[in-house]
């Protein structure tokens, strides 16, 4: 998918080891449940559509439909390493982007269409905003426009008090 920049080339080993256990698991009987599996198709919808990409391939070559949760875990395996970290960062991302999406339907007292195109572009914010803290890369400058939207709209501001101090007490 044109959407997800070059990963490193481990992850091509951790995708095959990955899917060589879940092929010997699924032999067995012993598929696993992805308690994250909502979550991951509903804020990594490119990671996960590769997974269930790699699932059709595990079909046709192995002949062994795997579920999707499995896509799931591959997808988390494809976010680990967009973000060159280790296996509990993407489940650790997920629930601070929950969180702070939650922070934000509460201070607001509404309900947020999940599939509205606004929606989908704030999780995709909040996406690059955390590659932004992990690779520590901040940008300065923007104190005016901050003070000019704090007085224009005060509830935006109280809610981003509440995420920045979220964040900072997570991160």
């Amino acid at each position: 998918h044109d959407a997800l920049p070059i990963l490193n080339e481990s992850l091509l080993i951790t995708l095959a080891d990955h899917i060589s256990f879940a092929i010997e698991r699924h032999k067995k009987g012993l598929d696993l449940d992805n308690a994250l599996l909502w979550e991951i198709k509903k804020f990594y919808p490119d990671e996960y559509q590769l997974g269930l990409d790699a699932l059709d391939i595990v079909q046709r070559e192995a002949s062994i439909r795997l579920r999707a949760d499995e896509a799931g875990f591959l997808a988390m395996h494809i976010v680990n390493a967009q973000y060159g970290s280790g296996n509990s960062l993407a489940q650790d991302l997920l629930q601070v982007i929950q969180d702070v999406v939650n922070l934000v339907r509460y201070t607001y007292g509404i309900e947020l269409d999940e599939k509205s195109l606004d929606y989908i572009r704030f999780v995709t914010h909040l996406k690059f905003f955390f590659s932004r803290i992990l690779a520590k890369e901040t940008y300065a400058g923007n104190e005016d426009l901050y003070s000019i939207v704090s007085v224009m709209y005060p509830k935006a501001a109280a809610c981003v008090r509440k995420i920045s101090g979220y964040l900072r007490h997570k991160l």
